[in-house]
């Protein structure tokens, strides 16, 4: 009778199913509530990866949703009593008063945040504005995630270096000046 392998040097044999978080790369929880959002998916993960990595952002866990503009709606007026949907909300874990530096977050695991995206509403904008989907997506992905980093756009003077660090994030990666029609 042949001798049994041991059990576990099966399973050390298997692949995993699910990767490994990278070390050195915020974790990105994607969830879906709306259809329209899947094929997006990828596209999204490697953006916010892309700009993570382009400033220095290498610790931390942000949470995505995409959903419609019922639902945002809803936070919309829930959180910013504003009774209509918008394209990106951004909720902090990190109280923050002002940009934060990268190097002053933590090197170990946190909650950075939550960025909530409406697929009607960035479609229509989209088409308003004469851009692609991905190029506006793009630059909301970026928006959210500086808003999650303390940047704000309440006075022109906030507005100003917001404005400025998205348009250079985006140019880094390939994309036009979203304020160069001043149109967001």
């Amino acid at each position: 009778m042949p001798k049994e392998r041991d059990r576990a040097e099966d399973r050390a044999e298997l692949p995993s199913l699910a990767p490994e978080p990278s070390l050195d790369m915020p974790i990105i929880d994607m969830s879906v509530d709306d259809d329209r959002w899947v094929t997006h998916q990828g596209l999204i993960q490697d953006m916010l990866e892309k700009v993570c990595s382009l400033i220095g952002l290498r610790h931390g866990e942000l949470s995505v949703v995409l959903t419609h503009d019922t639902r945002i709606a809803s936070l919309n007026t829930q959180y910013r009593e504003k009774n209509n949907p918008t394209n990106v909300l951004s909720f902090p874990c990190l109280s923050l008063n002002a940009p934060v530096e990268i190097s002053t977050l933590p090197q170990t695991p946190f909650l950075l945040g939550d960025i909530i995206l409406a697929f009607e509403t960035i479609t229509r904008e989209a088409q308003e504005q004469g851009k692609l989907f991905s190029d506006h997506l793009a630059h909301l992905l970026v928006h959210g995630l500086l808003h999650l980093l303390g940047y704000d756009h309440v006075d022109d003077q906030q507005a100003d270096v917001m404005e400025s660090f998205e348009s250079e994030i985006l140019g880094r990666l390939g994309y036009d000046d979203p304020y160069s029609a001043k149109e967001v």
